[in-house]
């Protein structure tokens, strides 16, 4: 699929002149996602009375196009990993979705899947990787494949906001927020200029990277005199089980107590039992609930906090 300058109408998934193709409308899902329903048609499938598998690929390879395109990065697909989870009947209503996860340098990793209107959950996966670069003329193209990346050499280093992470904290955030809930008005206004929302009012935000890419994130915002919230931590979900997430942490917690901090306070949801017992790990404790303050986020329901006895001199 080649995506340049505009859209072509006689495209097979998304042309509206073509009446032989799927005539499908993606919409901006979020900052980096897109999103659109369809009907599986007669025409369109394989065995009978069942969708062709060839019409599920393209419909989450072209959401991976839109995510791209909306961010005014045309692409060509060479390379995909794709799943399929059960047979679609003829008839179904689908939703599509993709979304990009993460960026490193002109890198995108992103992903899709299909849903339908009952309760059988996903149909389908693909997980994909563009690259994004010049070429002739005044279009650009990009390059996309498949595959997790292997977490048992993983080597990465930890360092602190640079100009330009700008794009990264929000993609970071925004993968694992979209796979489990939904970006929420607190999550874009926060994720939107981390400079002004946590950088200018004095707090710091830490990245982890392999070979030179941000995998993971963590933020210190400061809640009053000696406190700070750790929020908007993420670990790219291809890099998750590597020690990263626990290494990240534990950095965040020195360097907050090492500048003087008395008391690191998060907020999380009950099902992210990973991301809990990581918490308790390095020492936060779970709030009585007399103790809890009402959160902005609809989806925090655990209230963690951790004091130092003395701030670190």
């Amino acid at each position: 699929m080649i995506l340049s300058g505009t859209k072509d109408t006689t495209s097979f998934v998304c042309g509206p002149d073509n009446p032989l193709g799927l005539q499908v409308l993606f919409k901006l899902d979020g900052h980096a996602g897109s999103t659109a329903t369809y009907i599986a048609r007669k025409e369109h499938g394989g065995w009978n009375g069942i969708l062709h598998g060839g019409v599920i690929f393209s419909l989450m390879d072209e959401a991976f196009g839109w995510c791209l395109y909306f961010q005014s990065i045309p692409a060509v697909t060479v390379r995909i990993e794709t799943s399929f989870h059960k047979p679609i009947p003829i008839g179904t209503r689908l939703h599509i979705r993709a979304w990009i996860t993460r960026q490193r340098r002109k890198l995108f990793d992103a992903k899709a899947e299909i849903r339908v209107d009952s309760a059988e959950g996903t149909v389908g996966g693909i997980k994909c990787r563009a690259l994004h670069h010049p070429c002739a003329g005044n279009s650009q193209t990009a390059k996309i494949s498949g595959g997790p990346m292997n977490n048992t050499a993983l080597d990465f280093k930890i360092r602190e906001f640079e100009p330009g992470d700008e794009l990264a904290f929000r993609l970071l955030n925004e993968e694992w927020i979209t796979r489990e809930f939904v970006l929420e008005p607190k999550d874009v206004y926060s994720l939107s200029n981390p400079q002004a929302t946590i950088l200018d009012k004095g707090g710091r935000i830490f990245f982890a990277l392999q070979n030179g890419d941000a995998v993971g994130c963590c933020a210190l915002v400061v809640i009053a005199p000696g406190e700070f919230e750790v929020a908007k931590m993420a670990v790219t979900q291809t890099c998750q089980g590597a020690g990263i997430g626990r290494r990240l942490l534990q950095k965040v917690v020195d360097e907050a107590r090492t500048s003087g901090a008395t008391r690191l306070y998060l907020e999380t949801n009950h099902k992210l039992t990973p991301a809990i017992h990581l918490y308790e790990a390095v020492g936060f404790r779970r709030l009585p609930p007399d103790r809890v303050v009402p959160s902005p986020y609809a989806r925090a329901d655990v209230s963690m906090e951790l004091s130092f006895l003395t701030p670190a001199q």
